[in-house]
């Protein structure tokens, strides 16, 4: 799951980690419909962005994906506490590719409150398969015994 969704909260910091706003002010903005965002910051000064997983995603175990593992415009850019590298903006840049992944860093048992035992329907589903695999199996030689002998 990218963070590029709406509601996201992402804030604004300078390279040493203090908060920082932009010109008009902000030092947070929240996501767009579109997941979008923006700050309106100096040229030639160094920044970060802190990206905030919401709340409800949190509570379900949502944890930040490793930063910097792929291409630049498909990868999370955000460290495992929601920061980004620094960057330098120049005078009519517009740097679009920070942003945040995450997924579910949570234990799926007890999310799903499964014992360890597996559901029943997954047992009978299991148990169906294997009888159709082997009724599958057994009509294919039986079939090529006929045309054989016949």
């Amino acid at each position: 799951m990218n963070l590029r969704s709406p509601g996201v909260v992402v804030e604004l910091y300078d390279a040493d980690g203090n908060p920082v706003s932009d010109v008009h002010g902000n030092h947070s903005v929240t996501t767009d419909s579109n997941g979008k965002y923006g700050f309106d910051v100096e040229p030639g000064q160094t920044y970060k962005l802190h990206f905030i997983i919401p709340k409800n995603l949190q509570e379900d175990g949502y944890v930040f994906t490793p930063s910097n593992a792929g291409s630049d415009t498909g990868d999370s850019d955000a460290d495992g506490s929601g920061f980004t590298v620094t960057v330098t903006p120049h005078a009519g840049q517009n740097i679009v590719t920070l942003d945040a992944g995450i997924n579910c860093g949570c234990d799926r048992k007890q999310v799903s409150n499964d014992s360890g035992g597996g559901s029943a329907m997954g047992v009978i589903s299991g148990l169906l398969m294997i009888f159709l695999s082997a009724g599958l199996g057994l009509w294919m030689i039986r079939r090529e015994e006929s045309e054989v002998l016949g």
